[in-house]
């Protein structure tokens, strides 16, 4: 195998297959994982060089040799993550996945001093609205001396494709409930609670507290008291219009806010874009020099995203971006 060899898991998905074609438009050798043989060999067949390995992703056993690098792209993450993981471990492998779950962001990270006994980096939270929301928030709070008290996220995709896998992971995000953070303690409430109504883009669009990985990824980058992560509902998603934002805020003890916002293009493109910018990134480091469980931006910075793919980023009021805030979150 190439020392480049990247194993991709769940690459017939949605988000496999765009991650795929631009890990392969980058001269990458490629190993292919999914459940489905015919579709692999499908896939395959369009990424010349691309070898197949079919079989169960939840229970993968022992890795190819020669792997440089596993992208995992199979959730939810929180609990069908966990194995690969070890077994990314258990054999010095780096690995990257594209979770979007506050708990499964936080169970990657917990395995940090694991990771560097290991001598490899493993990265979560790498796709669209968690690393777009880390790099805007960097930018916002970097050169004031002291952490914001309070951070605010939101996150819009557009053109997503409501797959089998992101039903799921849904589906676990109802059950779990919004999340938020509340002088430092992680506070829950029914699905629903602190619905806002804001404007991006000049149009209205209902959003809500999700248990994203918004608020784990923005409190480690700005050392905030209190973060909630907004999400568009999941009905809001198809009707999104052409183009994905992300707007963020932080605020001050002396009363001080910033807000940035970006907008791009399809959600899923500018993951995937992310995506292969990060794994780029990673294989042509030394691995034990990047050691240990990370978010891409406090890894490599906010140039992983800004390089990564093309977006308008401009300053913004909370004045403007907010309608009508909910109550149970604020």
């Amino acid at each position: 195998m190439s020392a480049d060899n990247v194993l991709l898991l769940g690459a017939t998905g949605v988000s496999g297959r765009n991650i795929a074609r631009r890990l392969h438009d980058h001269g990458l050798a490629l190993t292919l994982a999914a459940r489905d043989r015919t579709r692999l060999d499908e896939m395959a067949g369009s990424l010349p060089g691309s070898r197949v390995l079919p079989g169960d992703l939840l229970d993968p056993g022992p890795l190819p040799d020669s792997l440089a690098l596993v992208v995992n792209t199979v959730g939810p993450f929180s609990t069908h993550a966990e194995p690969i993981r070890q077994a990314c471990l258990e054999q010095s492998v780096p690995y990257l996945e594209i979770a979007n779950e506050h708990d499964a962001v936080q169970q990657l990270l917990s395995l940090d001093s694991q990771a560097r006994q290991r001598h490899i980096p493993i990265l979560t939270a790498v796709g669209m609205g968690p690393t777009v929301a880390e790099a805007l928030l960097a930018e916002v709070v970097t050169g004031v001396s002291q952490p914001p008290t309070d951070v605010r996220l939101i996150t819009a995709p557009a053109g997503e494709v409501l797959s089998p896998g992101l039903q799921a992971t849904f589906a676990d995000a109802m059950a779990r409930g919004a999340i938020w953070l509340e002088d430092g303690d992680l506070r829950t409430a029914p699905f629903g609670s602190g619905m806002a109504e804001v404007n991006l883009g000049g149009r209205n669009r209902q959003v809500l507290p999700a248990p994203t990985a918004d608020v784990a990824v923005a409190q480690r980058v700005s050392n905030a008291r209190n973060v909630t992560g907004f999400f568009a509902v999941p009905g809001d998603l198809a009707d999104a219009g052409g183009d994905s934002y992300v707007y963020v805020e932080a605020r001050w003890p002396d009363g001080r806010r910033r807000g940035r916002q970006a907008r791009m293009g399809n959600g899923n493109e500018v993951s995937a874009a992310i995506v292969t910018e990060t794994a780029i990134r990673i294989l042509a480091s030394d691995r034990a020099a990047i050691a240990g469980a990370w978010t891409p931006v406090s890894l490599f910075g906010p140039t992983v995203v800004f390089d990564a793919t093309s977006m308008e980023v401009t300053d913004a009021t909370p004045q403007q971006v907010w309608v009508k805030t909910g109550e149970a979150v604020e």
